[in-house]
């Protein structure tokens, strides 16, 4: 009985995060109440850990990657390829949001591999655009597009008309970011015309206003407009609502149709106020402070060109705006020092702004006069000023090139010496740490052990033997930290595999390609990870802690990931740990990243690259 109550409270929460309602916050803790708290199959785990990372994904990137962490580890446990490969494609979204795009491009790069291997052709389309994405946000606009066109050719193949029309989107507005409109409207009206053989209100919004921002008749832009707002108030997407209202107010307003300009702006204006996107807002203020001023509403545009004042005085361009309009609602309000505060603000604004072109203007007036000079006094006199001194400007020219060749030149030897005392150092700490493990494990242990072996006569001295047997545990346990030989035998994943082994709570994953590097860049990893697991254990109370290690071809990856207080990184950014290891990181000209603030855990993300530097 108890098992069908489970069963049915399971089946009900997944069919709710299913349908996509409103309020789905709401269910949340409950999906997390009934992993914590109910004895589940893996599979059911898995259905849940995916239905969390897609609600996520909409609005806290760092929940839903740790959703996908841990969905991913227990698919691969389970030999789940499908799920193995829709977790890492959204852990490789949510790197690429984050602008990682090295580890993102991995991860995308497995998930792609899993779908082909799982033969499940719904999910390779879906990898294929993302990689796209992850490209276009890279400004790699021509592997963009080459990628949406993988996913648009199998969803062809398949019949899947919405990723058609998805493709279709994006590619037309990567041509618009090129400023290529003509291609740009083909793909949206291709776009288009796919959307209305289906159902896909979405697809039809995302079209439509999209067409509107681009084409230039105003009768076409209230017709697309009008639709995308229609839709956006059908779907509830209150983003694309209130830049459909603005789009038709501006179009009305640009053809003194104030009437049914108003009519639109104030209702954009009230829902841009709700949404709370302050950079919208303003935009929209500016333009609705204009629309109320050409419809005498002063006591209007008064109140809202302050508030643009009031929260954007610094931005010249929203700034002039609103000085100008509260000038004028002032005057025909009849507030004149109102009225004679913001001319003086708005001259001000004005002559920050022409400050630079006067100037400028001045230097082509007297370009222009000398210009004129030299056309009337053509003689060889001049001709040899003019010589000496384009032979002077050269020989400057010249000079500045020489010194910054050279200025760069002292600062690549730096930099080279500095490489170079790096890896020295390196190379000193790693025969220092395998000279004291040595040390420790053949002369200290070797010494305990005789010890032990003389006291084993003795019956009442059995606590004795008991404590030198933990001694010996604890310096053969210090000889493997220092210098494990798994690390010299088998390598960083052997030997990260052996360390994390040696802790109940300290999970470790591997992916990619396990071959040897550079030893001296194996022993930077290995070093790093065993200082960030050892600052987890001692400083941030964690409770599990995830270490991730990422080879693939030229690139190494290490993740160290906990559930830990986390920290304040301005406060602790020079602590001697963290120091260390960024130095050790910088020898390599690698990256580090640290993710963390009190209270919420703390991920460190180190890339390093393996090829000769």
């Amino acid at each position: 009985m108890i098992y069908k109550v489970r069963r049915i409270l399971f089946l009900g929460f997944l069919c709710l995060s299913m349908t996509g309602i409103i309020g789905q916050t709401q269910y949340v803790d409950s999906l997390v109440d009934v992993l914590e708290k109910h004895q589940l199959a893996p599979a059911e785990q898995i259905a849940i850990y995916d239905t969390l990372r897609r609600i996520y994904s909409e609005y806290d990137i760092e929940k839903c990657l740790e959703y996908a962490r841990k969905g991913l580890s227990l698919a691969e446990n389970e030999k789940d390829i499908r799920a193995s490969s829709v977790f890492c494609g959204e852990i490789g979204v949510c790197y690429y949001t984050r602008s990682s795009y090295d580890t993102a491009h991995i991860f995308l790069k497995r998930a792609l591999d899993l779908a082909v291997r799982s033969e499940d052709k719904m999910q390779e389309m879906r990898i294929y655009m993302d990689i796209g994405n992850l490209y276009r946000r890279k400004n790699q606009y021509e592997e963009a597009i080459g990628y949406y066109l993988k996913s648009k050719n199998i969803a062809d193949s398949i019949g899947y008309k919405k990723t058609q029309v998805s493709a279709f989107v994006n590619i037309g507005s990567v041509y618009q970011l090129l400023n290529n409109n003509e291609k740009a409207i083909s793909s949206f009206e291709k776009a288009a015309a796919i959307n209305e053989t289906i159902h896909n209100p979405y697809g039809q919004m995302t079209v439509s206003y999209k067409l509107a921002t681009i084409i230039t008749d105003s009768a076409q832009i209230l017709k697309y407009a009008q639709k995308a707002y229609e839709l956006s108030v059908e779907l509830n997407d209150r983003k694309y609502e209130i830049a459909s209202l603005w789009l038709i107010s501006e179009t009305y307003s640009s053809h003194n149709e104030t009437d049914k300009a108003a009519e639109y702006g104030d209702k954009c204006l009230q829902l841009a106020e709700a949404y709370g996107d302050q950079r919208l807002l303003r935009g929209i203020q500016n333009t609705i402070s204009s629309l109320y001023f050409k419809q005498k509403r002063y006591s209007d545009c008064e109140k809202v060109a302050l508030s643009v004042w009031e929260n954007d005085s610094l931005d010249y361009v929203y700034a002039e705006n609103a000085a100008y309009f509260l000038a004028l609602s002032g005057i025909f309000l009849g507030k004149k020092e109102q009225a004679a505060y913001f001319l003086d603000k708005l001259n001000g604004i004005r002559n920050q702004k022409t400050d630079t072109e006067y100037h400028k203007s001045l230097v082509e007036i007297e370009t222009r006069y000398e210009t004129e000079k030299k056309e009337m006094r053509i003689s060889d006199l001049e001709r040899q000023k003019i010589l000496f001194i384009s032979i002077s400007a050269a020989g400057i020219l010249l000079a500045i090139a020489i010194w910054i060749i050279l200025q760069q030149k002292i600062k690549n030897e730096q930099k080279k010496k500095q490489l170079i005392a790096a890896n020295a150092i390196l190379e000193w700490e790693k025969k220092e740490r395998k000279r004291f493990a040595g040390d420790l494990h053949d002369g200290i242990n070797g010494m305990l052990s005789a010890v032990k072996l003389e006291l084993n006569t003795v019956e009442h001295l059995q606590s004795i033997r008991n404590q030198l047997d933990d001694c010996i545990e604890t310096i053969r346990r210090m000889a493997r930290g220092m210098m494990p030989t798994s690390l010299e035998r088998y390598g960083m994943k052997a030997a990260l595999e052996d360390y994390c082994r040696l802790f109940p709570n300290v999970d470790f994953h591997f992916f990619g390609e396990n071959k040897r590097i550079d030893e001296r860049l194996e022993l930077v990893v290995y070093y790093c990870a065993y200082e960030l697991v050892n600052n987890s254990f001692r400083h941030s109370g964690a409770k599990s802690i995830h270490v991730q290690l990422i080879q693939d071809g030229d690139m190494v990856s290490l993740t160290v990931h906990d559930d830990g207080c986390g920290f304040d990184k301005e406060s602790i950014a020079q602590e001697s740990g963290l120091k260390n290891i960024g130095d050790r990181v910088a020898a390599f000209k690698g990256k580090i990243d640290i993710t963390t603030s009190p209270g919420k855990g703390t991920e460190t993300n180190i890339e390093l690259r393996t090829e000769n530097r």
